[in-house]
């Protein structure tokens, strides 16, 4: 008689047999712990979310309250700003409101660019109040954000105070936009936006 002929499975055929029922036995929980995995990361998700709302200051999308550290006077030239790509502003000093956003300097201001202009709740808060707290590194200062005219509407000729014309100033923090951050120099999202100088209070 050969090998496994008995009516009985062979050794081989056992192992295969058991392997097979260990599979089985074992799929209805990796579903069900593939059920749970969404579960799992929601929860992680919410919590991320949840220590971000609660932090103060911004967390890369995440809009944050007070910025931390001490305030510094202004100073006459902002030029350090360059090595730092995000900056942090706050606004409503009442109760604050900060984010992260692009910021250039040009002359002895710096720069910062709402591209959504009035759907901003930053733009919108500046409009309100235009006092804000301006985060670089791990540099704080107290300052007064004006926003300046964009050529489009119309702002050729008009002074700013400094000798320099809205068309001249704004063309200058186009240019440090396309410079520090690589844009395209005739289509780029500082055209359209709400541009604010900010300078001491």
């Amino acid at each position: 008689m050969l090998h496994g002929e008995s009516g009985a499975p062979s050794v081989r055929r056992q192992r295969e047999l058991a392997a097979t029922s260990r599979r089985d036995a074992e799929a209805p929980a990796a579903c069900g712990s593939a059920r749970r995995w969404p579960q799992r990361h929601a929860w992680a998700l919410a919590l991320v979310v949840a220590i971000c709302a609660t932090a103060c200051e911004p967390v890369f999308i995440f809009a944050g309250g007070t910025l931390a550290g001490s305030e510094e006077p202004a100073p006459a030239d902002w030029a350090f700003s360059r090595a730092v790509d995000t900056v942090q502003i706050e606004t409503r000093p009442d109760d604050p409101y900060s984010v992260n956003v692009w910021g250039v300097d040009v002359g002895a201001f710096v720069y910062v660019a709402a591209s959504d202009g009035a759907d901003s709740r930053w733009a919108q808060a500046i409009e309100a109040d235009p006092r804000v707290r301006l985060k670089v590194g791990d540099r704080l200062f107290a300052l007064r954000a004006t926003r300046i005219a964009t050529v489009a509407a119309g702002a050729s000729g008009a002074a700013d105070g400094e000798g320099e014309s809205l068309d001249d100033e704004m063309a200058g923090v186009i240019e440090a936009y396309v410079d520090k951050y690589d844009l395209d120099r005739d289509d780029n999202f500082v055209d359209g936006a709400w541009v604010y100088r900010l300078q001491a209070r």
